[in-house]
């Protein structure tokens, strides 16, 4: 815990330029967050918000704990060069975050509101993703754990924003259908809600699924034949193994994991 920051990272260059990434990151949103106060003020905004909002800053401030977390106790984390990779992953998110906002221009708010006289917006990213800044909060905040070197914390952050985003999303379609009808659920026939792909047999989504989770499970053993499980955050992870390998009847497995396959095709797919 007392270790020097830049020893987080391979050299001293790359902990200058996750700084220096980091900043950009927060002087774009403060620029949004101005934008957003100046919307505050049209006539007429209707907000449909349903906590959504509360939703998502938890999210954010428990995805940026849990990777400073993870990687003061050294659970779960690599030191080499990859952590680049996670430097441009999370450039990407920021890079696709701004263009979406930019895109939306006057339009855009952090809560779910519905402005008189709302276009429904299809240009930019919008040509193909219903939620592209989203998509770039996911992969800014899953980039931002890489670049730290805490692959754990990137797993961890990867199924908390997402489970936010798709609460936030389930209520901001339900607003824009309400609003858009056909016009909206056309729009939604081509195009993807987070992230680009095609379509799966189900079959295909639950062995997907069953990978990540197995890749999951198999780096935590991992990590706790190295001791890395004796950290308090390590001893979080350690129990979630061990109450991944206790058995549970198949019926029960056969429900969760449908349940998981149901959760991605929704969100993850072009509707049918």
């Amino acid at each position: 815990m007392s270790e020097d920051f830049s020893s987080w990272f391979p050299n001293q260059f790359t902990a200058s330029l996750f700084i220096f990434v980091f900043f950009v990151w927060a002087a774009s949103e403060v620029y949004n967050r101005r934008g957003f106060h100046r919307s505050r003020h049209i006539p007429g905004l209707q907000r449909s918000d349903r906590w959504s909002y509360w939703a998502i800053l938890l999210a954010v401030w428990s995805s940026v704990l849990v990777s400073l977390l993870l990687r003061s106790f050294h659970v779960g984390i690599f030191h080499n060069s990859l952590q680049y990779a996670g430097l441009g992953v999370e450039m990407l998110g920021i890079a696709l975050r701004e263009w979406a906002v930019i895109s939306l221009g006057s339009l855009f708010t952090v809560v779910v509101s519905i402005i008189p006289g709302q276009r429904l917006v299809r240009h930019g990213p919008y040509r193909w993703l219903r939620h592209p800044a989203y998509t770039g909060s996911m992969l800014t905040f899953v980039g931002f754990a890489l670049a730290l070197g805490a692959w754990a914390a990137g797993l961890v952050i990867f199924f908390v924003c997402l489970s936010a985003f798709l609460y936030r999303i389930r209520v901001e379609e339900a607003v824009l259908l309400k609003v858009f009808g056909k016009e909206y659920l056309e729009y939604m026939q081509h195009t993807w809600r987070l992230f680009l792909g095609y379509k799966y047999h189900e079959l295909y989504q639950l062995r997907l699924i069953t990978c990540v989770f197995v890749l999951g499970r198999h780096m935590l053993m991992v990590m706790v034949r190295r001791g890395e499980a004796r950290t308090p955050p390590g001893m979080i992870l350690a129990c979630a193994l061990q109450a991944s390998r206790a058995r549970i009847p198949r019926l029960c497995e056969a429900a969760v994991w449908y349940r998981l396959c149901y959760i991605f095709h929704i969100n993850l797919e072009m509707p049918v």
